[in-house]
C-alpha cells in the first residue's frame, strides 16, 4: 500500500528544496515525488502524512553507544585527553552491567528522537549486536580492537573474528572493525590487520587518530603526559621506538591506511597528512562537533579538508564526549563554528557524505537522499520561520526542531 507524506518543503535530490511535494512510499521505498495538486482525492486521511520541511534521514557516522552511562559525570572542558581517560576507567569500575546496557537502550530513543536513521557504532561490548538489533536504526557496528601485548592481541583476534561471522539482525548493514588507535594497537594486532584486509576489502576499518595534542606529541617525540600516562599504568608502547611522525603518516608507514575507510575525528592535521588523503578517496573523515564543544578545543578545519576533496561526515561520539546525541544538535554545533558552509554543505555532512562512504555506499535501495528509488528514511523539521527565510537560517533558528523520524517508510519517533 502506497503510503503519502505531504510537506511544506522537500529536500531533494540533495540539491533543492520543492515547494508543496508529496513523497509517495512503498514497501519502505519512495516510488515517486508529485506536486500536491496531483494527490489523489479518494485517498484515506489515515495514509497521508502532513509534515513541513522533510529532508533526508541523518546518518551518525561515529557513535560509542555503550558509553551512555557517562552522561554529566565525566571532567569537561580544556582537560588532559589522560585524565579524561582515567576518569572514564574509574567510572566503569562502578557501573553495573545491566546499567550499562539500560543507558544504551536509552540512547538510541535519543538517537531517533535527533532525527538519526542509520548509525555506525564503535562497540567492544556484544551485547550491543542485540540492543542495537531490536532497535529500528539501520546499523554498523566496528567491534573495537586494543591489544599492546602479542597474547592479547591473539585474543582480541580471535574475539573480532567469531563477531564478525556472527548472525545479525535484519537493520545490520554489515559488521567491521576499529582498531582503536595507532598507540592502542601493538605490533602483533597490526600484522593480523594487514593481513587480513586484502583479503576482505568490503569489512569496513576505522581508526581513532590524531584526536588530540598528547597524542599528536606522543607519536612525533614519544614524550608528554601520554607517555606518562602509559607510564604510571604499565601500559607496554604500540612500538618499538616513537615513530616521529603525525598519526596518519604512521599508518601509511605500517601499511594500515591504504586499507582504512574511517578516520575518527583528525582534529590535527599536516600538509603531508593532506596529500595522503588525497590519494585515499576511499577514506571518510568523521567530525564530532558536539565533542569538540565538550572538550573547548579550536574549530576544526573542515573546509580545508572539504577543498582538498575529502569526505567529511558527522559523528555525535558518545555521551562521554557530548551532551546529546541527536544529529540535529551536531548539524546546529557545526554551523555555528562554520559560517561559511552552505545549507546544503551542512546537510551533505549528515546525508550525502557519511551515505558514499565505504561501509553505507552500496546500500540497496540508497540512503541519505530523498529520490525515486532511494530508501524512505527521513526527517522531518517543524519551525516557527516562514519558507520566505534561507534554509540555512531555518536549520540554525531557536525555534527549529526536529518533529518525527522516518526509517524505511514507518515513523519511529
Amino acid at each position: 500500500m502506497v503510503k503519502f507524506i505531504k510537506a511544506r518543503a522537500v529536500w531533494v535530490d540533495n540539491n533543492h528544496l520543492r515547494s508543496d511535494a508529496v513523497v509517495c512510499v512503498e514497501n519502505g521505498i519512495v516510488v515517486d515525488i508529485i506536486s500536491e495538486n496531483q494527490l489523489p482525492t479518494n485517498i484515506a486521511s489515515a495514509d497521508v502524512y502532513h509534515a513541513q520541511i522533510l529532508l533526508p534521514g541523518f546518518i551518525n557516522a561515529h557513535c560509542h553507544l555503550e558509553y551512555s552511562f557517562c552522561r554529566g559525570k565525566l571532567p569537561r572542558g580544556q582537560i588532559s585527553f589522560t585524565e579524561w581517560i582515567e576518569a572514564i576507567g574509574e567510572l566503569k569500575r562502578s557501573i553495573s552491567q545491566d546499567e550499562l546496557t539500560s543507558c544504551a537502550a536509552q540512547a538510541i530513543h535519543e538517537l531517533i528522537a535527533g532525527g538519526c536513521t542509520t548509525i555506525i557504532d564503535c562497540a567492544h561490548r556484544g551485547e550491543m549486536r542485540d540492543i542495537l538489533g531490536a532497535s529500528s536504526l539501520r546499523h554498523v557496528i566496528l567491534w573495537e580492537l586494543i591489544a599492546l601485548r602479542d597474547e592479547q592481541a591473539d585474543e582480541v583476534w580471535q574475539w573480532a573474528q567469531k563477531n564478525l561471522h556472527q548472525d545479525n539482525s535484519p537493520m545490520c548493514i554489515t559488521t567491521g572493525l576499529n582498531p582503536h588507535a595507532p598507540y592502542s594497537v601493538g605490533r602483533r594486532l597490526r600484522e593480523y590487520l594487514r593481513r587480513f584486509a586484502p583479503l576482505n576489502p568490503k569489512v569496513p576499518v576505522g581508526w581513532h587518530v590524531s584526536e588530540t595534542i598528547e597524542e599528536m606529541e606522543y607519536l612525533a617525540k614519544g614524550t608528554g603526559t601520554f607517555r606518562e600516562f602509559c607510564q604510571r599504568h604499565e601500559i607496554p608502547p604500540a612500538f618499538d621506538c616513537e615513530p616521529g611522525c603525525t598519526p596518519l603518516e604512521y599508518l601509511h608507514r605500517e601499511e594500515l591506511l591504504s586499507c582504512s575507510h574511517y578516520l575518527f575525528h583528525l582534529n590535527h592535521f599536516s600538509s603531508g597528512d593532506l596529500k595522503l588523503l588525497e590519494k585515499s578517496p576511499a577514506i571518510t573523515v568523521v567530525h564530532c562537533p558536539t565533542t569538540h564543544e565538550f572538550f573547548e578545543r579550536p574549530p576544526f578545519e573542515l573546509m580545508t579538508l572539504l577543498r582538498r576533496g575529502v569526505n567529511v561526515a558527522l559523528g555525535t561520539d558518545s555521551l562521554a564526549s557530548a551532551d546529546s546525541l541527536s544529529m540535529f544538535d551536531a548539524l546546529r554545533a557545526v554551523a555555528r563554528t562554520q559560517p561559511a558552509l552552505t545549507a546544503s554543505q551542512l546537510l551533505d555532512l549528515s546525508t550525502r557524505n557519511p551515505a558514499r562512504s565505504a561501509a553505507i555506499r552500496d546500500v540497496k535501495p540508497p540512503l541519505g537522499l530523498i529520490a525515486r528509488g532511494s530508501a524512505a528514511d527521513f526527517v522531518e523539521l517543524k519551525t516557527d520561520l516562514s519558507f520566505e527565510h534561507d534554509l540555512r537560517e531555518i536549520l540554525c533558528h531557536a525555534s527549529t526542531k526536529v518533529g518525527a523520524t522516518f526509517v524505511g517508510g514507518r515513523k519511529v519517533s
